[in-house]
């Protein structure tokens, strides 16, 4: 092989070498499905380790879904992977395994260590990045702007020299292609500031590469769909969406009863029970955090209603009324207890609800919930997500009404 790597996880090394026989095996052998676990599990392992080198604590919700669409682009990644391994297989003409694989070493050695080292590279600058941003948001009343600073690289790309000096709201829509590092390989960097906001740049080469087109602390995601993995296996995409959920399980995709990914934003609400009478009220709430880019795993009543990228969270759809918010929280928060867990609660209102009354609703019952175990309020009205906060925010006067 090319030279034994091991990366390291929370819970065990992983032997990427060990790995990549395994898969090349079971290509060799005609393994079924759109990708080879083993590969997939390359990849995640290694951007899940690069979202850890630079994540915060207080940031889990967040990480948790820069983790699962990690999950998402190595499902694509490695199926992009597997199909060129099996048309190798195809046309070798290999009469034994030892000739294919050594056939499929170059192959490997591209996706498992030259292109894995640049993506763990851009995922680990963008995460930082992505944190940056969602740290910048909280002071964004102080500091309103992002200033583009200058490369740290000892050798800086011309094309983003442009670039430099910019400063532009730290919600313009410039950044959302733009927000540095948005190359492969850039070492360009931002700022927020106070200082009055510039042109945005115009009649520049613009130098963004395919798959970091994205904004990375808005979206959840590092790598966009614009990425060859993603554009070459769109034909297939729902069925890799299937594939990587069941691979994250560590189950058979056929186990899943309820799956339903969203094309654009790679989110997806999936079950593997058979929902009861809250099914409509669940996958459409579900369905909503799916369009954001979210994994959401639904359970049956006799269990919390779903866990949105890990987490735990109750979908309540009521009535915008200050007895039915209090009725919730309450519930809620009982539920928690009695399970000794701590999680999210979804309020979801078909009907905008009068001025002060959840505001009032939910001060007047979070202050007395002893202990409390809900760590974030979320609000969807009809289907369009408004929010969360956290109970000191709502404490604090913040909401989204």
């Amino acid at each position: 092989m090319y030279g034994s790597q091991t990366i390291e996880l929370a819970e065990s090394p992983i032997d990427i070498d060990q790995l990549i026989e395994k898969a090349l095996r079971s290509i060799y052998e005609g393994s079924l499905g759109y990708f080879d676990e083993s590969l997939w599990r390359i990849t995640t392992s290694e951007l899940n380790k690069a979202v850890d080198a630079v994540s915060k604590v207080s940031h889990r919700h967040f990480t948790n879904k820069l983790k699962y669409q990690n999950s998402v682009f190595s499902a694509f990644k490695s199926a992009h992977e597997t199909t060129t391994l099996r048309h190798l297989r195809e046309a070798s003409g290999a009469e034994s395994f030892a000739e294919f694989r050594d056939k499929a070493l170059s192959i490997t050695g591209d996706y498992n260590k030259a292109w894995l080292r640049a993506e763990y590279r851009a995922a680990k600058a963008r995460t930082r990045s992505a944190i940056n941003y969602q740290d910048a948001l909280q002071d964004a009343d102080i500091y309103p702007n992002i200033e583009y600073m200058p490369s740290r690289a000892s050798q800086p790309r011309q094309d983003h020299r442009g670039y430099y000096g910019t400063i532009l709201p730290i919600d313009d829509p410039w950044w959302d292609t733009h927000l540095p590092p948005s190359a492969w390989g850039c070492q360009c960097w931002w700022k927020t500031t106070d200082t009055p906001s510039t042109l945005t740049p115009a009649g520049l080469p613009d130098d963004v590469s395919p798959g970091l087109d994205i904004h990375p602390g808005k979206t959840g995601r590092l790598f966009s769909n614009s990425h060859p993995y993603f554009a070459d296996m769109d034909h297939v995409a729902a069925s890799i969406m299937r594939e990587n959920v069941a691979a994250i399980h560590g189950v058979d995709p056929g186990s899943l009863r309820i799956f339903q990914g969203h094309r654009e934003s790679k989110g997806c609400y999936y079950s593997f029970q058979k929902l009861g009478s809250e099914f409509e009220t669940n996958t459409a709430i579900g369905r909503t955090f799916a369009s954001l880019g979210n994994s959401v795993e639904l359970f049956d009543y006799r269990n919390i209603d779903s866990r949105v990228n890990g987490i735990w969270n109750e979908f309540k759809a009521i009535k915008p009324s200050q007895n039915a918010i209090e009725k919730a929280i309450q519930r809620t928060n009982q539920q928690f207890i009695s399970r000794n867990i701590s999680g999210d609660i979804t309020l979801k209102f078909s009907e905008t609800p009068a001025p002060g009354v959840v505001l009032d609703a939910l001060k007047g019952r979070i202050g007395r919930l002893k202990p409390i175990r809900i760590d974030r309020i979320h609000f969807i009205l009809n289907e369009k997500y408004l929010g969360t906060f956290t109970p000191d925010e709502l404490l604090g006067g913040s909401s989204p009404f």
